[in-house]
């Protein structure tokens, strides 16, 4: 049997020593945080530890039961594992023209749904069932249990009518076990992730390899917010109109619209007192802006700003979708600390350099503030920018003794240094950090942490400084 954990998370924030404390500055900097995948981790077995919910969720659900055993003599089968750099051929995505999603349960996943239902005690599901992340899990059996690059299946949701950000893939190859016993082992992710990671969504799917295998593909998200059916598309002379809800706790809302020049434009939304929202984008309205849209919207709480939405949207019949670029999850790497933070920096500098920008100078003093917060993250085991015991990163580099005029920091939880910084460059909020034409210094933290007992992940923080 093999478990595949592809993860990824980011968020990402601005501040000016002379503006509001702890704020974002209004001009057009600012960045923020959100979640991947793209790791291994042993089947889950142990269950959620009270400590891990998190703030604002409901008690967890009952543990599942133990799983049934397999007969005597059936041992599961290991599935294969993606070459480096491996990409698969391109596989057609649907035809899907809106952003939506229920929670009805097809004919064909009831049986399994009402198994995974019965291993709680209470006979409900802690999370929500995604009828779109079901019919995308199905899709990704076309891998026959290779899991995708995280980048990748973020650009993968979309095409299957999926606003929200980054998506836990966990797939399980197995020979010899029972249906009960796949329903279980859906069952105890399901609970562990929600206590762990705050999983709302999840779907899945069950199919055959030609070589007889089980292969379940187990797709989960976190959601922070709910919307209404909007278009993917839309002809030149109309808008795309989103209407939805944030959850309990966000104060702020902005959209972030990347336009086919690749400039970025930026506006906040007005949240109501129950945290429901309304944003026209109105970018369609001539033909001669016709092309591909990538739209964020970024919220704000108390431990600073994430990414609630990220979506492309074309303007144009002939924009409706923008093929995917496939790449296969590459095996986890065992990275020394040193020179995943030098790999990341060249990476971003590389990307200033692309864009004719100076490439960030090292800064010893932000290097240390860097690596206390990825230590402290890692320890916590998210990603966050306000912290309770350091505050902002205004705070945490006045602390080492600078005074800076701005500072802006990403952070990232995931596996490589080519995904983590491709996640902040898919990102608006986090694209504007690194080619920050004020950002003049910057430093990488980083501190490695592992789940299960192969999986391995790094927490990774970019401060970037102005003097």
């Amino acid at each position: 049997m093999r478990r595949l954990l592809p993860l990824i998370i980011l968020c990402s924030i601005v501040s000016c020593s002379s503006g509001p404390r702890n704020t974002t500055c209004p001009c057009k900097e600012n960045g923020d945080g959100k979640p991947r995948a793209g790791d291994r981790e042993e089947p889950a077995s142990t269950p959620p530890r009270a400590g891990d919910a998190d703030p604002g969720l409901p008690p967890d659900p009952e543990k599942p039961a133990e799983p049934q055993k397999p007969a005597d003599g059936e041992r599961p089968a290991d599935g294969e594992r993606p070459a480096d750099g491996e990409r698969p051929a391109e596989i057609p995505g649907p035809a899907v023209t809106l952003y939506d999603d229920d929670a009805q349960v097809p004919t064909a996943l009831a049986p399994m749904s009402q198994k995974i239902r019965s291993q709680f005690e209470s006979g409900t599901l802690p999370v929500a069932f995604s009828s779109a992340l079901s019919r995308l899990a199905a899709h990704l059996q076309v891998y026959q249990g290779k899991a995708l690059a995280p980048s990748s299946l973020l650009e993968l949701a979309s095409e299957w009518g999926i606003a929200s950000p980054w998506v836990l893939q966990n797939y399980m190859i197995s020979q010899g076990y029972d249906a009960d016993f796949l329903a279980n082992w859906i069952a105890k992710n399901l609970s562990t992730y929600r206590s762990q990671h705050g999983i709302s969504h999840f779907g899945f799917s069950v199919s055959k390899r030609p070589d007889g295998a089980d292969v379940v593909v187990l797709l989960m998200q976190r959601r922070r917010f709910t919307h209404s059916a909007f278009a993917r598309w839309v002809e030149p002379g109309n808008h795309v109109t989103v209407s939805g809800g944030m959850e309990k706790g966000v104060a702020s809302l902005e959209v972030l619209v990347t336009s086919p020049d690749h400039s970025i434009s930026r506006m906040p939304v007005k949240l109501t007192a129950d945290g429901s929202f309304t944003v026209k984008l109105d970018f369609c309205n001539t033909a001669a802006n016709k092309g591909h849209y990538s739209v964020e919207l970024m919220g704000k709480d108390g431990q600073g700003p994430f990414v609630a939405a990220l979506f492309p949207v074309g303007c144009g019949r002939e924009f409706a979708k923008k093929p995917a670029n496939v790449q296969l999850q590459a095996p986890a790497q065992d990275i020394a600390i040193d020179q995943f933070e030098k790999d990341v920096m060249a990476r971003v500098n590389a990307y200033r350099t692309k864009l004719n920008l100076k490439p960030f100078a090292d800064q010893v003093k932000l290097g240390k503030a860097a690596r206390i917060h990825s230590d402290e993250m890692c320890a916590q085991k998210k990603i966050y920018h306000i912290s309770p015991t350091t505050g902002t990163p205004l705070d945490r580099v006045k602390r080492t003794g600078l005074d800076p005029q701005l500072v802006a920091e990403n952070v990232a939880m995931g596996p490589t240094p080519e995904e983590v910084v491709t996640a902040w460059i898919k990102s608006e909020g986090h694209r504007l950090n690194m080619q920050h034409a004020k950002g003049t210094h910057a430093a990488i933290g980083v501190c490695k942490g592992t789940y299960g007992t192969d999986t391995v992940l790094y927490y990774v923080t970019l401060l970037i400084a102005s003097f």
